[in-house]
């Protein structure tokens, strides 16, 4: 083969290479949106199953976050049962304290009545009261000033497809296992 065929060649498998990234990329955003719709969907359970429980919202935080929820939410077997459907890499414990995270890595936020922003107050108003959850989707930003920027977000508020392929079941419980999220010694 001469060199500008060897050339011609390399280029072409450059561009081919290229092609192929780019749709993986897209094809793991994808995966990746699904799994945060089917995460939020299953917080929004938790949270509904939790007020059924026992008539009351979990308490919220001004900043969003989710301290004081998760553990609320993990506190009541009927709110439980639907966060152990849950990837271990999107709810977890670090130094004894549940953590959420959305499949892009990102803190997921709960907007509650004690949200520090009046916009986000407003939503869970118009949400009946119940807390909001949101995952800052693709982009890894809220867009918290900018609607185009907030347009991959995604909110337990707004209608969620939840028929993606992420909604697995619980996993079996190993004999000896210790659950992380138990009450007592062995889970806080």
């Amino acid at each position: 083969m001469t060199a500008p065929g060897v050339l011609v060649a390399g280029a072409v498998l450059a561009l081919l290479l290229v092609i192929l990234s780019g749709l993986y990329d897209h094809a793991l955003d994808r995966v990746k949106t699904r799994q945060a719709v089917a995460l939020i969907a299953t917080l929004d359970r938790a949270v509904r199953a939790y007020v059924d429980a026992g008539g009351t919202h979990p308490p919220g935080s001004p900043d969003a976050g989710l301290p004081r929820v998760l553990p609320a939410l993990l506190s009541v077997s009927e709110s439980r049962k639907h966060l152990a459907e849950l990837e271990p890499a999107l709810l977890f414990v670090v130094d004894g304290q549940p953590r959420c995270q959305d499949p892009w890595g990102r803190p997921v936020r709960c907007l509650t009545d004690r949200a520090a922003s009046a916009a986000f107050r407003d939503r869970v108003q118009r949400n009946h009261g119940v807390p909001v959850f949101e995952s800052s989707g693709p982009d890894c930003d809220f867009g918290d000033n900018s609607d185009a920027r907030q347009a991959d977000n995604i909110r337990s508020d707004e209608p969620l497809d939840t028929a993606g392929p992420s909604s697995r079941p619980a996993p079996a419980s190993s004999p000896g296992g210790a659950d992380p999220f138990a009450p007592g010694p062995t889970g806080s």
